[in-house]
């Protein structure tokens, strides 16, 4: 199948808002119901950026390793070293990546939400992305064979596909930010981790560009909206984060019109 993946482009808060929302009837219009229906977004500060798990970047794999040995030595030691940190049991493999992913640990998982706001501030949130235009990626996933099977779950090291995860809420990051995954295989050598691109499902992968001239707006009006650093990390250090940029980085270019028609349309 030749990739092809939908592209839009909005340069307001407005637009965006209207996009995310039209085009779930859109997406639904052409398909039939299906009761593991999921819509999944994921901010990223450059456009160009594939979808590959941390773990899989340039500055972690080379090519010139195997990949699944080294994973499997950092999920054990983390396993060994991190249940004093934790208050619920971990149970599942995919549960203990999930935990690990969000404290900043490489893992074959990439981040996703449910809430299109969400992803939006992760999109828009760092200020220095050499002016490029950023993007909110939307994933539709619907057929069974998308999510991971409990099989799946106890050894996903082993998967065949890229899958989509729901994790259990180990953490407040997880809840507050809306946390779902997918979970990316190796090739068969085991030197590389493989992007989700539009051949793992068909026509339901879309790329929103955010032109970067509406970073503030974008920004301010999801402020207003409760969406920020402390309320998508509720803890000190989302707290401090979220102080910092209200403080010193925030650029309040919102006029008093402005702030009227956002609330016109929320």
């Amino acid at each position: 199948m030749t990739e092809s993946i939908d592209i839009a482009s909005v340069e307001s808060f407005e637009e965006y808002i209207d996009l995310t929302a039209t085009q779930i009837d859109v997406f639904l219009s052409k398909t039939q119901r299906s009761d593991h229906f999921t819509t999944l977004f994921r901010g990223q500060e450059n456009k160009t950026w594939r979808l590959l798990p941390k773990i899989g970047r340039a500055e972690y794999c080379s090519g010139g390793q195997d990949m699944e040995k080294i994973e499997q030595s950092i999920l054990k030691e983390f396993k060994r070293l991190a249940y004093p940190f934790v208050s619920a049991a971990i149970e599942k493999q995919c549960d203990l990546c999930a935990l690990a992913q969000h404290h900043g640990l490489p893992t074959r998982l990439l981040d996703w939400t449910l809430n299109p706001l969400a992803a939006l501030w992760f999109a828009c949130i760092n200020e220095k992305n050499n002016n490029q235009d950023r993007a909110v990626w939307r994933y539709f996933a619907f057929d069974e064979e998308d999510f991971m099977s409990e099989t799946d779950e106890n050894n996903i090291i082993k998967i065949k596909t890229n899958k989509v995860f729901k994790p259990k809420h180990l953490s407040n990051r997880i809840s507050s930010q809306y946390s779902w995954f997918t979970v990316h295989k190796l090739d068969d050598d085991h030197k590389f981790f493989l992007p989700l691109t539009a051949k793992d499902n068909s026509f339901n992968l879309q790329k929103i560009i955010i032109q970067n001239a509406s970073r503030d707006e974008m920004l301010n009006k999801l402020n207003v909206l409760g969406v920020n650093a402390f309320s998508l990390f509720p803890n000190l250090d989302g707290l401090c984060q979220y102080l910092d940029w209200i403080k010193f980085k925030c650029n309040f270019s919102m006029s008093l019109k402005d702030r009227k028609k956002l609330f016109s349309k929320t």
